[in-house]
């Protein structure tokens, strides 16, 4: 159903960017894949986080804003998600309980277009990462058009996509 753990091959990073396209409306300049010394660590940290497609919201690399409870009990709810967005876009971020996490400064990852590594500065803007992967099917289609669409409207963020998918031995 939804075509979850529906299995595809590509050829290229190029094909699978065109099809992501197509059927997520995924904008590939914020799409990026996982490098192949980070990827079994990465996975790991989703399957461990128990994480749906909401990874978190960044300052940097190494500081992440604390997810509020209310999400917490359901991280695969659009609206909760939006919400989350939402209000830290209009609070002040003293307000919101700023966590220490190096995790993510650890792992590799490239844009899928252009191949540049992924270098998240403190640039005062704030990071919003998802995680997509193809075999989750194409239920939460919505839930990242919605997502996108909202951070465009939103000032002084980025949407980061992090591909599951393996991608790191193709060209």
């Amino acid at each position: 159903m939804y075509g979850t753990n529906k299995e595809l091959n590509f050829r290229s990073r190029k094909a699978y960017t065109s099809w992501v396209h197509e059927k997520y409306r995924i904008d590939s300049t914020r799409l990026f894949y996982i490098a192949k010394n980070s990827y079994s660590n990465f996975i790991h940290l989703v399957v461990e986080s128990k994480l749906d497609y909401f990874y978190g919201i960044f300052e940097n690399d190494s500081i992440v804003l604390r997810k509020s409870n209310y999400l917490e009990k359901n991280e695969s709810c659009i609206s909760r998600v939006l919400g989350e967005i939402n209000i830290i876009s209009k609070n002040n971020s003293n307000k919101v309980l700023q966590l220490k996490d190096t995790t993510f400064k650890s792992l590799t990852f490239y844009n899928i277009v252009s191949d540049i590594q992924l270098k998240m500065r403190n640039d005062n803007r704030k990071k919003i990462i998802l995680i997509f992967s193809y075999k989750a099917g194409t239920i939460t289609r919505n839930d990242f058009e919605q997502i996108q669409t909202a951070v465009e409207q939103i000032q002084g963020y980025d949407l980061l996509i992090i591909s599951l998918d393996n991608l790191y031995d193709l060209t």
